[in-house]
């Protein structure tokens, strides 16, 4: 007895393919796989930003002593925000 599959052989492939990836959650592993790529893109661009601001000369240095000073400023602004935030919400604490 000789069958033959009439239908096309290449979407039944992918089809096949498609549904072995399939995650329980619905997802496929080609989504994860973008997912990835864009949040790698992200950081890449990220990555050339700083090396821009360094090439241009655009940073500070910090010592043992000078430190000290970034952490009080970054701790300054942390509280300057999070008073602005609780002002826009109108909550208090």
């Amino acid at each position: 007895m000789d069958v033959r599959f009439l239908g096309d052989d290449d979407a039944v492939s992918a089809a096949a393919k498609k549904k072995k990836h399939e995650h329980k959650d619905g997802g496929t592993r080609e989504d994860e796989e973008k997912e990835e790529d864009a949040h790698r893109d992200e950081i890449l661009a990220r990555i050339q930003a700083a090396e821009a601001e360094i090439d241009r000369g655009d940073y500070r240095e910090y010592d043992e002593e000078t430190i000290h000073e970034l952490a009080k400023d970054v701790h300054e602004r942390g509280l300057k925000k999070l008073a602005a935030e609780r002002g826009k919400t109108g909550t208090r604490g």
